[in-house]
């Protein structure tokens, strides 16, 4: 998908995220022509993180998203990290009707 196209539906995909789910935010902290940042936290049950998702172009209607989850809290298991980076696919995936590669 076109760049200009993708990250404001990611975007749009997160803030109605945040919406419906308490304890949700993102927020363009970057905005470009050859990169878009959003930065926010994410929630699932208790376990709160803060995220960053980088999106930039990937050549003729391509575009690249990569996740990062920081997270300095021990009490948080390595497998609720994977979980909430498959949950922020999932947005994406939803947002854009496409299947990111793996």
């Amino acid at each position: 998908m076109e760049f200009m196209d993708f990250h404001p539906k990611i975007n749009l995909a997160l803030q109605s995220y945040a919406r419906t789910n308490p304890g949700n935010s993102f927020q363009i902290t970057r905005l470009g022509n050859d990169a878009v940042i959003i930065r926010g936290l994410y929630q699932r049950e208790k376990v709160r993180v803060p995220v960053t998702l980088t999106i930039k172009p990937g050549g003729a209607s391509k575009s690249l998203i990569e996740i990062k989850i920081s997270w300095k809290n021990p009490d948080i298991a390595p497998e609720d990290l994977e979980v909430i980076a498959s949950e922020l696919f999932q947005i994406v995936e939803k947002a854009t009707a496409l299947r990111p590669s793996q």
